[in-house]
């Protein structure tokens, strides 16, 4: 509930959240979560797109979701260029190379980070 509420209130409208949990089922109850009551989009949650059209963009993103542990930060430079991504969610034990940056919200279980303030953060060193 917390962190829905710290979405909603705190960061933009048209923000993009990669969520990466523990697996796929968390990442789809969470994706679910900040969808509703975040009142902001996932960049994929694992439901299958019942359209033509968006099956090829939903294997796409599913592939940068499954193999989460093998992305850089570089890399979250790079989709969030491609595909607007403002920030990624994640386990405290599944941070990878995200350990030591600012995050802007944290739980027992869970992270947040802006995207754009890590690059920055990154820059200044």
């Amino acid at each position: 509930e917390s962190l829905c509420t710290f979405i909603e209130e705190n960061i933009h409208k048209k923000s993009i959240v990669f969520v990466n949990g523990k697996d796929r089922f968390l990442s789809m109850q969470l994706s679910f979560a900040i969808r509703c009551f975040g009142q902001r989009a996932t960049f994929s949650d694992f439901s299958f797109p019942f359209n033509e059209s968006v099956l090829l963009e939903w294997e796409k993103r599913n592939y940068y979701c499954e193999n989460f542990e093998f992305l850089s930060v570089d890399d979250f430079f790079e989709l969030s260029e491609k595909y607007s991504l403002t920030h990624l969610l994640t386990t405290h034990d599944q941070v990878g190379q995200f350990y030591n940056m600012p995050s802007i919200w944290e739980s027992k279980d869970f992270i947040l980070f802006d995207i754009e303030n890590v690059e920055n953060f990154l820059k200044k060193l």
